[in-house]
């Protein structure tokens, strides 16, 4: 090939080079566009025919041996699934007119199975092969890389996906979150920036957001820094910025922190004893609260925008 000759041997090397440079990057298939083409071309049909699906996405009209077989459209099924629809919505839709309880066991069993599993596999390992023989065609264009991902979790979005990547365990809690963030045009990698300036009232007012799941976000935005508590008992005092809701003293003033009213996780305020001076910010509030909890005797101070803990003097 013309790239391992020496340019000075080749007459146009500038122009090979410019060329190969001038080429635009390859562009990815949006996720649905892919999943419609798999359909059409029966794809997952073909999939499951081979031997390692070992009878993933099987359904039956009853709870027996011997019961008729129900047939289900996996590729409805797909847009279902990753399209957030909850898991007894599922049932619903894909197994009408069965028994509640057994159409939910059989949605739940076909999934786990097929989609977290088995095609989540196959599929992605597809994907991969069908970009590498796309890329040495030098073809425009590429096929989703994360579209096994998708198939796994049963989410929609890039946003939604590195959520639930990283640890939050919710689909409904994820996929929200992946909608609203792509709607206003936040990218996946400016997630946790965001979340974090919403704070526990905007992850409860906007996405409806139960306790377990304030905790799994309080985990996904925690900033990654020493330990706070580590620092406190190293030093005898550590500082952090808070989210000042008043007037900030110029002169440091004693407070207390403290759960404010609500729900828990309960938001943590800086309190002055007649009214809240600030907010822990929320990527701030598992250490916060672990400092809290550990029945070490501090002392909070409040100057500007900043608090800090420092231990008693001892005399």
């Amino acid at each position: 090939m013309y790239l391992l000759q020496d340019p000075s041997a080749t007459p146009d090397s500038e122009d090979a080079w410019a060329g190969i440079f001038s080429r635009p990057s390859p562009r990815e298939w949006p996720l649905q566009r892919a999943l419609d083409f798999f359909a059409q071309h029966q794809v997952y049909d073909i999939l499951l025919k081979q031997p390692e699906a070992k009878g993933a996405w099987s359904f039956t009209e009853k709870q027996s041996k011997t019961s008729d077989r129900r047939n289900v459209n996996i590729a409805a099924a797909i847009t279902g699934w990753i399209s957030g629809e909850p898991i007894p919505h599922l049932a619903t839709a894909w197994l009408p007119g069965l028994d509640s309880e057994w159409a939910l066991e059989q949605t739940v069993s076909n999934i786990s199975e097929t989609f977290e599993h088995y095609l989540a596999w196959t599929v992605g390992a597809l994907v991969n092969l069908v970009n590498l023989r796309l890329e040495e065609t030098e073809a425009e264009i590429r096929l989703p890389t994360t579209a096994g991902w998708h198939l796994r979790h049963g989410v929609d979005s890039p946003q939604a996906l590195a959520l639930l990547n990283a640890g939050v365990t919710s689909r409904r809690l994820a996929h929200q979150i992946g909608r609203t963030a792509a709607e206003r045009g936040i990218a996946a990698e400016d997630l946790r920036a965001w979340l974090t300036g919403l704070h526990l009232a905007g992850w409860r007012d906007q996405f409806a957001a139960t306790e377990y799941e304030i905790n799994d976000l309080l985990e996904y935005v925690r900033k990654r820094r020493p330990s706070l508590i580590g620092a406190l008992l190293d030093t005898g005092h550590v500082s952090l910025d808070v989210l000042v809701t008043s007037a900030a003293p110029a002169q440091p003033i004693v407070v207390q922190l403290r759960p404010d009213l609500g729900p828990d996780p309960a938001t943590l305020v800086v309190d002055d004893g007649s009214h809240i001076r600030a907010l822990v910010p929320a990527d701030a509030h598992l250490d916060v609260h672990t400092i809290i909890d550990s029945g070490i005797d501090f002392e909070t101070t409040l100057a500007g925008g900043r608090i800090t803990l420092a231990l008693p003097r001892v005399r």
